[in-house]
């Protein structure tokens, strides 16, 4: 604990110095900003507004995961696509995640699937997974385990527990999901707050 004696030493000494034209930081003049330089700056173009982000953090390298409709895209440090996993529209042959599941198609659903849930579990061994989860085909999740190899998605669904009326599998609602993961005990749990009709 810093007694009173101790703390007006050390404010005397700091008002001293100053008053005495000693500086403790060295002071540098001031420039004006030039608006006239133009920068190169390393960036990823998207064609439909983006709707999540994942950043991988590692020692070596770092990677970004970006959630657009219909698309989840694998971005480099040096803002390079280096894979793309196309989540829609639901009903398309490209769509990706759209048959892993073996779940019916709804006609009243949406076909455009917006990546309301985009998380990185960075203790998947022996390599993360990156979880997705969509606005269309009841809100189901997959994952993606990030390897060198291409990215396949993986289905979180359990047909056989699940039903329209009652999904616990259906994590993703088309007004909003947001998601959190907690590591317990080797164990994932998926915490989430969805908005419902």
């Amino acid at each position: 604990m810093v007694t009173w004696a101790a703390l007006l030493t050390v404010c005397i000494w700091i008002q001293t110095h100053t008053a005495s034209g000693q500086h403790i930081c060295p002071s540098t003049p001031r420039r004006l900003v030039d608006f006239t330089v133009k920068y190169s700056l390393p960036h990823f173009q998207t064609d439909k507004p983006i709707q999540n982000i994942a950043v991988n953090h590692e020692e070596h390298h770092s990677d970004v995961y970006v959630a657009c409709q219909n698309l989840i895209s694998g971005v480099s440090y040096t803002m390079e696509k280096t894979w793309e996993v196309k989540t829609g529209p639901v009903g398309s042959t490209d769509c990706e995640t759209c048959l892993s599941c073996d779940i019916e198609i709804d006609p009243a659903d949406p076909v455009d699937t917006d990546n309301e849930v985009l998380l990185l579990d960075m203790s998947a061994f022996p390599f993360p997974n990156l979880y997705i989860c969509g606005s269309t085909q009841h809100g189901i999740c997959h994952f993606i385990e990030i390897s060198p190899q291409e990215p396949e998605p993986k289905c979180l669904f359990r047909k056989d527990n699940n039903s329209p009326t009652a999904c616990p599998d259906c994590l993703a609602s088309p007004l909003g999901t947001k998601v959190t993961i907690v590591d317990q005990s080797a164990t994932l749990l998926f915490f989430c707050s969805r908005l419902c009709q």
